[in-house]
């Protein structure tokens, strides 16, 4: 398995709505974009009342192994990344507004090393009906190798925002150079005649893509790649379930 880029820059969160069966709980999608080797998309779910959440690793929820949330609103969780890298937020929650730092825990240092500050803020469960964003949508070929057991492929998942339709797109699988697993944001999408096109921003800067459906789904294409393009399938459930 592949390790994920470290957690690093500014990140603004934003909020997705939960589903029925996680009532008590909410997404927050978020981004961070100063330093180019650092992921620039970021998914977590937190349940104050649960006193619990996770953040969004390689295809999955990964449960917080410390989540602290006082009266005063001040917020502090932790988990760790595929089991060696250790992350932690310190913070305030505070009428729908989450803002703090993350720090990496080195458990040879004597303090932990800062590494960004965030904001957050809760957004709409869903686009107003005025709105003209895309619905949110999850779009994949996911899959597992039957050699070595890791994941292939790549996946990719709208999100519906204040500011428009974002997203999250994670190669698995090398297709056009990008990182894999390494969560990328996506920006300026739109659709027009069934054709979504959006950019997603790498560490080599932005790139452009567009998904056309064919006959079995839909194929993924770079804009500067000539190709056949990668066939996706477009599923039902858009957010990862929480465990």
């Amino acid at each position: 398995m592949k390790p994920r880029i470290a957690l690093c820059a500014v990140l603004s969160c934003m909020m997705c709505a939960s589903s029925p069966a996680q009532s008590q709980g909410h997404f927050f999608f978020g981004t961070s974009q100063d330093n180019p080797h650092c992921a620039v998309a970021w998914l977590f779910y937190l349940d104050p009342r649960a006193r619990s959440g996770g953040i969004f690793e390689v295809a999955a929820m990964e449960p917080f192994s410390k989540f602290e949330l006082n009266p005063d609103g001040t917020l502090s969780f932790q988990w760790s990344e595929l089991g060696d890298n250790l992350y932690q937020f310190s913070g305030v929650l505070n009428a729908g507004t989450l803002s703090g730092e993350i720090r990496q825990i080195d458990t040879h240092a004597d303090s932990p090393q800062r590494m960004c500050a965030i904001t957050a803020s809760q957004l709409p469960a869903q686009p107003s009906p005025a709105s003209r964003q895309l619905s949110p949508a999850r779009y994949s070929n996911l899959a597992y190798s039957n050699e070595g057991g890791d994941r292939t492929g790549v996946d990719i998942r709208f999100l519906s925002t204040s500011r428009g339709t974002s997203g999250i797109m994670v190669f698995y699988e090398g297709y056009w150079s990008e990182p894999t697993y390494t969560p990328l944001l996506l920006s300026n999408v739109n659709a027009d005649h069934g054709v979504i096109r959006f950019a997603a921003q790498t560490p080599v800067g932005l790139l452009h893509y567009h998904l056309q459906p064919a006959r079995a789904g839909f194929l993924l294409r770079r804009d500067d790649r000539p190709g056949p393009g990668v066939p996706l399938k477009k599923l039902q459930k858009v957010l990862p379930e929480i465990r």
